[in-house]
């Protein structure tokens, strides 16, 4: 399926790993540079922010994104990672992205993918955000079956920032995304969701540990699969409460549904909490498709694979509308034709 031409026309594309800049504006204030760049404008902050995770793999490639404090963009920031003729030994990107002070700011980050050549695309994205700071994460994983996309999201938050995040996967063979996400300072809040669509032979994993270090704290882990075929969802969610985490507040939810007797959901939400002032919960289900509503459906004179069709919108609706009209221009028409497909349509 073609791009969305708010994709082609409006993005940062990073072609390989190497970041290619768009001849469109950025807002005002607004740092998007390579990583090997960043090491020259800001070198403080990027050596103190790669200081806290080491890694060893060739981290050459990546970004490196900077919103000063009181920033506020308010058009999304669209990032396009393309697998075009990848190297053999597969694309690794390193992205380290700061959020300043009472800055606002919305991120998609898409990725896709060309020809029958296996590869690899292994992306550790480091997030930082200061006091009052709002960050919306949106990542969309839609690359080519040939693909294994592995990412790692290390997110730490200060006072009264937030941080949102909401994840699809409708593509590559296989792909898991880890979040470790780190709540420091009181009242940061957290919100993450997750929905994986695969069919065929295609594996999604979703990993989320949320660490809840300061008072008064809110997260809220909301995941969704759904999977066909011989297909393979899980989602692991953890959340850790500190000592000093008192006041918190944590959900975590994973609602699943099974369109196959060969295809599986793992979901494993897990509570680790060292302090009595907490309100937690969490829940999980996996199920098949209403027989009830679809023969409701039928009964109106609504072909069987219409109905699953418009069930299976029913279903993933409420992660798409948690973004933003312009965001959603973007993804639901991709989407929508994976839908159509698992439901025996023929969109492509």
């Amino acid at each position: 399926m073609k791009l969305h031409s708010l994709i082609s026309t409006k993005a940062l594309s990073v072609v390989n790993g190497e970041l290619f800049m768009p001849s469109a504006d950025l807002p005002e204030g607004l740092l998007v540079c390579d990583l090997q760049s960043a090491f020259v404008t800001h070198p403080d902050k990027v050596k103190k922010m790669m200081a806290k995770f080491e890694d060893t793999r060739n981290l050459e490639n990546g970004l490196f994104i900077f919103i000063p404090d009181d920033l506020v963009i308010d058009r999304p920031l669209l990032i396009h990672y393309h697998a075009n003729n990848p190297p053999r030994e597969g694309i690794i990107i390193r992205n380290l992205i700061y959020c300043g002070k009472r800055s606002q700011v919305t991120i998609l980050e898409y990725f896709s993918g060309e020809g029958d050549v296996a590869y690899s695309h292994n992306r550790v994205t480091q997030l930082e955000l200061d006091e009052h700071s709002q960050l919306n994460h949106i990542h969309h994983q839609n690359e080519e079956d040939s693909a294994a996309h592995v990412a790692e999201i290390l997110v730490e938050q200060s006072a009264h920032s937030s941080y949102h995040s909401t994840s699809f996967s409708t593509g590559a063979k296989s792909q898991q995304q880890t979040w470790t996400i780190s709540l420091l300072g009181e009242d940061a809040r957290c919100l993450c969701r997750g929905m994986s669509i695969v069919n065929k032979a295609q594996q999604s994993n979703y990993h989320v540990t949320i660490h809840h270090e300061a008072r008064a704290c809110f997260s809220d882990q909301q995941f969704k699969a759904i999977a066909d075929e011989k297909a393979r969802a899980k989602y692991t969610g953890k959340v850790v409460v500190q000592s000093t985490g008192l006041q918190t507040t944590a959900h975590q939810q994973s609602s699943n549904l099974l369109l196959s007797s060969n295809a599986e959901i793992v979901t494993c939400p897990e509570l680790e909490i060292y302090t009595d002032e907490v309100k937690c919960s969490h829940g999980a289900s996996v199920g098949e498709l209403d027989s009830e509503q679809l023969f409701y459906l039928q009964s109106r004179g609504i072909p069987t694979d219409q109905a699953k069709e418009i069930l299976l919108h029913a279903f993933v609706h409420d992660h798409l509308d948690s973004v933003s009209p312009d965001i959603q221009s973007v993804i639901t028409p991709i989407i929508a034709n994976k839908l159509s497909q698992m439901s025996g349509g023929k969109s492509q």
